[in-house]
Formats: C-alpha cells, structure tokens, sequence
C-alpha cells in the first residue's frame, strides 16, 4: 500500500461521503522547484519527480507560510491505516472527462512527433511524402498563375483574398524522377454562410416567361406565376412534395413591356389567397392599344372563379408605359382583398378592395397621395389596429398612408425619411414595429434603415448601412429598382437586381440585416442560372418554412418586347465554402482532380508534380482555410511496408489522471493500428485496448496523450485509417453509499455514449445534462419532480436552459437515458430559436431543423407521463 494514498486518507474522509483527488490536491508539478512561491494554505500539491525521494511521487502541504512533505514513494504503512485506504479504493468510482477527435475541428496533434499524415478526417499511413506543404514560407506558392487567393506565411495559411468569393492557387513544380499517381492530404477548414443555391426552373418554353411571382395557398401548395406578353398567365401549382398539382394558362390581355425592354421593372403580378383559399390576381392588361387595370379570381383547382375584369372607375385608358406597379394582396379580417395599382399620376392610382365573392367593395384614386409618380408600393395588414398601411416611394423620399378596414383614411401621406429610395417595408404581424430599408441617394452602396411603429406613427433613428451595391436609382430606367425580401426572426433578408441595362444586363444581389441594422450576411451576388438579365425577384417562405427566392433569367435582346425568358427558383441555405484539389505530373500543361486521401493516377508518367486548388465561397464574408498540404508520390516500380506514428498534444482531461478508456473509429482495410495512452505528457506509455479500462501506474500524472502506430503491410491495398477516437479520463471519488457509485457511473457512460452518437453523425457542439442537479433546468417553465436520490426527473414538462450557439443549427441528435414503461411516455421536442418554434425529435435520430425560424438559441422540450423517468440528456448540432 503506497503511503501517499494513506496520509490522504483523513483529508479525503472529512470531506463526506463524496469527494475527489482534485478536492485536495490543488495542482500537480513535475518537479519540487515547480511549487509555487506561496501555496494555498492547507492545501496539497503533489510532485511527480521529486529529488529528494529517488525521482519518485512527493505529497507537499502548504501550511503556515511552507511546505511541509507528508508522504511519497514506498515505504511501510500501518497495518490499520492501510485497511482503511483499501476500503476507499475498493469503494471508489470517478469523475470523468471526455474528449472527442475528429480531426477536423480539434486537431490535437504533436506535429514535431508525428510521422503518419493528418488529413482533415482522418489520421493514416502512406509512402513517405514527396513534399509537405505548412506554408511558412512563400518558395512553393506560384502567385504570377493564382488569382483571388492571400497566402499568410504568419498564420500558415492560404485564403481568399479580401473581397473575393473565389480564387486559384497553385503550387510550383515539384521535379520527381518519374511519376504514376499521387496522393494528397490537406488540412483545411470550410465554414459556410446564408446563401441562395440550388437553382432549378419552373416555367421554360418558346414564349418568354416574364414579371414571376409567387404565394402559398391555404393547403400548402405553392402557386407560381409568370406573364406571357399577349398571351396570358402561366401558373403552375406544386404541392408540398414538389409534385405537381396542375399547369395552366389563363388567357388575358396582359401587358409586360412597351415598345423596348427597358420598362419591364414597370410591371408586376399582385396575388394574394382569401379566406376560401382561392387566389386573386391583380394585372396590367391592354384595353384598346392602351394600358388598363385589371384582376380575377381563381378557385383552388385553377378554374376561373371571377374573370378577367377592368376597373373602371377612375382609371381611364392610360397609356402603357404609365403603368408602374401592382402590390401583392392583403386579405382583412372581413374577407376582403386588398390591392394597390400605382400609377404616374394620381388619378390613374387605384386603391382597389374586393368583397369575398369578388364583386368590388371600393375602388377609389387615391386623393391622399402625391399628384405625381409613386412606386415600389407594398401594402400591409396590421390586425391589431384594423388598418391597412402603404408604403411608397415618391420624389426620392419614403412615405406612407392608412386605411380604415371601411376604406376611410386613417393616416393621410406623410415621410418617413428622406434621401431614400426603392423602400422594402417588412412586418411580421406581431408587435407594432414595421421595419424598412432603403437605398440611399446621397451615398452610393449604402442603405437605409429605420422603422415606423404602427400604434403610434413615430419613426425611429434612421441608421446608415455601408458596403452594399447599390441599384441604378434613375427613375424608371431599366429593371433595377423593386426589392423582396423576408423577416426571419430578428433578421431582415434581402433581395434586389442590379445593374445598368442594356448590353451590360442585369444580376440579382443578397444582402441580410440584423434587426438592430448590423450586417449579418454581406452584400453578394446571387450565383445561378447564367442568363444575361436576372430580375423580378420574389422572396417567399414555403410551406415547410424554407426562404425561396423567384426570379426572371434571360438574353436581352435590346429593343425586343418578347426576349426568351424563365422563371428560376434558388433555395436560401446554409452553404458551405469549398476547396477543390487538382494535380499535375506535366509541370500544369493538365491537371486531373484529386480527392483527398484517394490516389490519383496519371494517363502517363511525367516528372513535374504540381498542386492547383481552387477555393469558393457563397459571399465574401467567409473564405474556406487551407492550412497546409501534403503530397505523395511515386511510380509503378516501387512499393514497400511502412508503420507510422500518430502522437497527439496534450488532451483536456481531469486532473489528476488516474484512469482513462479509449474508443475509436477505424478502418484497418488490411493493416492494423495499436494504441497506447499516457497521463505524463508522453514520458511513458501504456498500451490500451479500446473500449477496456486503463488504470495508470502514475496516478497522479495530469498531461494526457494518445499514440497511434498504423501500419501498412506489403499484402493490403489501402492504408489503415484512424477517423476520430473518444477518450474519458477519470479521477478517484469516495464514496459510502453504492448507490450513488453507480448512478456516477452510468452518467460517465451516458456521457461516453453520447460523444459517440455525436461522432457518428459529424457533430463537434454538443450539450450534456446528467441531471446532477436542476441546474441546467429551466425552472421557471418546467412542471416536472426532481428525485434528488436517483437523480433524475419524472411526472410533467421539462425544459432545458437555452445553449447559445455560434451559428444557426442545421441538424441535431439527441441522446437520453430513460426508462419509459407501459404506463409511462415521454416525447421530445428542440428549438433552435429560445423556443418560439418546435419541432418533434425523436432519440438516436438525426433531424434537420433548417425549416424552423432562424435562431442561436438551442432549448429541448421533453413531456413526461405516467411513471416514465428521465435520467439524462444529450443534444449535439451541426
């Protein structure tokens, strides 16, 4: 029996029926000249090679102003002190500590002792590298043949370049002596970004699909529009599976340009759905070579329910070139639908509202508004005031007015703010603020914003929001004027054409606004299909609660009325930045791609290796990171065995280390891989089998490692691969009550189980509640009982404490440890949002939450019935 354990034995047991090494031993040093110059008083410090005892363990107390030895090394112990330590030992179990490697985020590595070849991924074992790339230095970079990259010999690394969202970089040659195939492995990092991808088309034929919208009915199908000049509407209705309901056209006179493309922006499709789900559609239609107003109704099957009718009153034939825009419908409370027709003067304005059954209730020129051109009108239902609000602009100002639900004025014209133009209002029918940017007219690429409160018509302190592309603010010169947008929580989205026209087209740009008016996702460019003009966006939300964004693409042909046009719709996810890999053995004149970790074999052998990355990102607020890189070679002449070594840095663990287990992920494929672990930063070494206990014979060391010996025989074909490993690390607790022992240690193994899960399904955030204690409880929502004995929670609802989070989740697994009998149940429920929105999860099961209303606030929900029993749970996100 070591005496060490014996002089603690007092210590330990004062401290109750529970208590660890760490209670006692305040730090652990490597030598006695390592003790601090003043200690804490009466506290342990234990020394791992102490002079005066051989080298071995010494026990110091810091008492009165000095250390004071009180044991170490061997020696003879009390026969009866020596039974009361064996009675704690045998009585012991741990307080534990895991650690998760994937080596993509943690990426403990002792780079000076490693020789095996650390990809992101993934630890294995090759030929030898032919060039290892850490980029401290610039000899290897080719920068007269790169573009839109930075190399950063101070931080070794390879990025793009400030401003940019993609770029090359390529290395130099590499002369070998004749080369087949090569392997490359890199070290990288790809964080992602809010982004519009996944471009697909909906409307394409021989006629030209022109001013798109879009609106989701009452059943959950999305309907999508476009204008046919002379033709009529096209619609095509698909239901929430993406299958299609029906396609048809309704043949109108509708209007979309006037003599020459450069009054497309000029147009536009209101809709909006009613109360009996059927979809109303506001348009610009011809009337005897001229412009008038019109709309019609549809019923859910596409059939026509209200046809096509004028509007007559006040609206006179106009010409068509006067005809500036059409607003999406309202529906009231009462059942009626809202539109605003926007003219160049104000008796061609019509503020039009239709009954239930499609008769008109009221359609007036609207005598409150300015006596000349207003546009890029947006009309919003406040129900909890039963009005209906305006917003406009006119003469480079923001303005708004309001209506009664009985059409009376409410709120005659008045500015919101000037030097502002193309206002995008948004409002999400809860409180009273309406949010509004705008693009400034005194400072280029920069917007405006600011917001209206409807209860009381105040404006707040308008803010100014650099770096953005600003449209072309002429009036009504070509397409780059109407925005759309959406409110996603406490984020504005934004979408908005740019461009001058013409020749030189127009492109659709992005940009998101915290609702304090920080930028959350930069100004870029919306990448899809390569038309020559992409215009009319239409934001919307679809039935499963994805941001979808509706645009017009195609080749303007300057002066044409008709130019080939589609519909094409993008999807706003969250999108990651990439780095593809392409190599050379003929000095750059080909290159083929390289995955990485896969050999890559050459049609024919050359003797010039070269490295060609490219790197791409969804905006220029985040670039991918190459950290470095390593490149093997060879030809078809030479092979042999190999072993390499993996030797980790220093593992976050409990201190000190008296035990640890070890799990792995990996792929042998013919090879073999051994493991040993070390809690004295690699001084010694004990080999481990995974998923078995080791107990450490120094079991006060505090710095543990991990080494891995791969080796790769002459016989296989493919390289052993470590993927990732989990180890937990233990100290010594006491303890009187067995019960309370067992509980710990089926928390440490729920905690183990956990981690795993979450490797499993490449998650690096996690949060852990082994109910301990209600800590992690968010009391003041939940209703359940709290057994302080088990340690667990039963009888009603229970809501975790919000986990904030560095992004927006994507995808969750949740891990619990419960016993639910038959007359029992417990169902689960997470938010990403502090719990304004749920959504059902089920354990062991990966969910995708990116349909739940953007947010950083993780919270899990569980409801307990009947004698179900909740011990812990584990919630990991990507």
């Amino acid at each position: 029996m070591n005496k060490f354990l014996t002089n603690l034995y007092d210590v330990i047991a004062a401290r109750g029926a529970k208590a660890s090494l760490q209670d006692v031993i305040t730090g652990v040093v490597q030598t006695e000249s390592d003790l601090p110059v003043i200690g804490v008083e009466d506290k342990f410090y234990a020394v791992r090679a102490d002079s005066t005892n051989s080298g071995k363990p010494m026990l110091y107390m810091f008492t009165s102003g000095q250390y004071v030895k009180v044991g170490g090394g061997g020696g003879a112990a009390d026969p009866a002190m020596e039974g009361r330590v064996t009675r704690i030992e045998n009585a012991s179990q741990t307080i534990a500590r895991n650690f998760v490697e994937d080596f993509i985020k943690q990426g403990l590595v002792d780079v000076a002792l490693t020789d095996a070849t650390v990809g992101t991924g993934y630890v294995r074992t090759d030929k030898l590298a032919s060039f290892t790339e850490d980029y401290s230095t610039s000899g290897q970079f080719d920068p007269a043949n790169s573009a839109g990259v930075s190399l950063d010999t101070n931080l070794r690394r390879m990025t793009l370049a400030s401003g940019m969202a993609s770029g090359v970089a390529l290395s130099t040659d590499l002369v070998t002596s004749g080369t087949d195939f090569a392997t490359i492995d890199a070290q990288i990092d790809l964080p992602s970004s809010m982004a519009f991808s996944q471009h697909d088309m909906i409307h394409s034929s021989s006629s030209s699909h022109l001013l798109p919208n879009v609106i989701v009915d009452r059943s959950n199908r999305t309907w999508y529009f476009t204008a046919i000049d002379n033709v009529g509407l096209r619609i095509k209705v698909l239901r929430r599976d993406g299958t299609t309901d029906f396609e048809t056209t309704i043949s109108v006179a509708v209007q979309t340009a006037f003599n020459s493309v450069n009054v497309y922006a000029n147009r536009s499709i209101g809709l909006a759905v009613d109360l009996n789900n059927r979809v109303w559609v506001a348009f610009p239609q011809y009337a005897n070579t001229n412009g008038a107003w019109a709309y019609l109704g549809l019923n859910s099957d596409g059939t026509i329910y209200k046809p096509s009718t004028l509007i007559t009153t006040n609206t006179n034939s106009m010409n068509i070139q006067y005809m500036l825009s059409i607003t999406n419908g309202v529906v009231d409370r009462n059942g009626r639908v809202w539109f605003y027709y926007a003219a160049d003067t104000t008796t061609r304005n019509i503020l039009l509202v239709l009954n239930p059954d499609g008769t008109i209730y009221s359609s007036t020129g609207s005598s409150n508004l300015p006596a000349s051109s207003l546009y890029a009108t947006t009309l919003i239902y406040d129900e909890a005031r039963s009005q209906v609000v305006l917003i406009y602009a006119y003469n480079n100002a923001i303005y708004y007015s309001a209506w009664n639900l009985d059409v009376t004025i409410k709120k005659a014209t008045t500015s919101i703010y000037t030097a502002a133009v193309w206002p995008k209002p948004f409002f999400d029918g809860a409180g009273s603020k309406l949010y509004i940017l705008a693009f400034s007219t005194t400072t280029t690429g920069q917007l405006r914003f600011g917001a209206l409160n409807l209860a009381t018509w105040a404006v707040d302190t308008m803010l100014d929001i650099p770096s953005i592309v600003s449209p072309t603010s002429s009036f009504p010169t070509y397409t780059c004027r109407l925005t759309s947008g959406i409110m996603d929580g406490n984020v504005l989205r934004l979408a908005y054409p740019v461009g001058s026209g013409a020749a030189s087209g127009v492109s659709l740009r992005y940009v998101s606004i915290s609702l304090t008016g920080t930028v959350v996702d930069v100004d870029t460019e919306v990448a899809g299909y390569d038309g020559q003009w992409k215009e009319r966006p239409a934001m919307y939300r679809d039935a499963d609660g994805a941001i979808k964004l509706l645009y017009a693409s195609y080749t303007n042909v300057t002066g044409s009325t008709n130019p080939p046009g589609k519909s094409m719709r993008a999807t706003n996810m969250n999108t990651p930045s990439s780095v593809s890999f392409f190599l050379s053995n003929d000095g750059g004149v080909t290159y083929i791609p390289a995955s990485l970790g896969v050999q890559a074999n050459f049609p024919k052998t050359g003797n010039k290796v070269r490295v060609r990355m490219e790197l791409k990102s969804p905006n220029t607020s985040v670039t991918p990171v190459v950290r470095g890189y390593t490149v093997i070679e060879g030809n078809n002449t030479t092979n042999s065995e190999i072993t390499r070594t993996f030797i980790s840095s220093s593992i976050p663990a409990v201190t000190p280390v008296s035990k640890a287990m070890l799990l792995v992920d990996q792929e042998l494929n013919g090879g073999s891989i051994m493991y040993y672990l070390s809690n004295d930063g690699g001084r010694t070494w004990a080999e481990v089998t995974p998923g078995k206990e080791l107990v450490f014979p120094d079991y006060i060391g505090s710095d543990l490692r991990v080494k891995a010996v791969l080796h790769y025989p002459l016989t296989a074909s493919l390289s052993p691969y470590l993927r990732g490993y989990s180890i937990t690390s233990y100290n010594l607790v006491t303890s009187a009550d067995i019960n309370t022992v067992n509980i710990n240690l089926m928390k440490t193994n729920f905690k183990i189980d956990s981690q795993m899960n979450a490797m499993r399904n490449s998650m690096k955030n996690m949060m852990v509640d082994v109910f301990s204690d209600e800590t992690g409880i968010d009391k003041s929502k939940s209703t359940h009982t709290y057994d302080t004995v088990g340690r667990s929670v039963s009888s009603g609802v229970v809501y975790s404490l919000p986990e904030s989070t560095t992004f927006t989740p994507v995808s969750v697994v949740l891990t619990v440890d419960a016993t639910v009998p038959t007359d029992g149940n417990i169902t689960y429920e997470v938010s990403r949002n502090g719990g304004n929105t749920w959504t059902t999860i089920y354990p062991e099961t990966l969910l995708n939450i990116s349909k739940q209303t953007t947010g950083q606030q993780l919270v899990i929900r569980a409801n307990i019935t009947g004698t179900a029993v909740l011990r812990a749970w584990a919630l990991a996100w990507a």
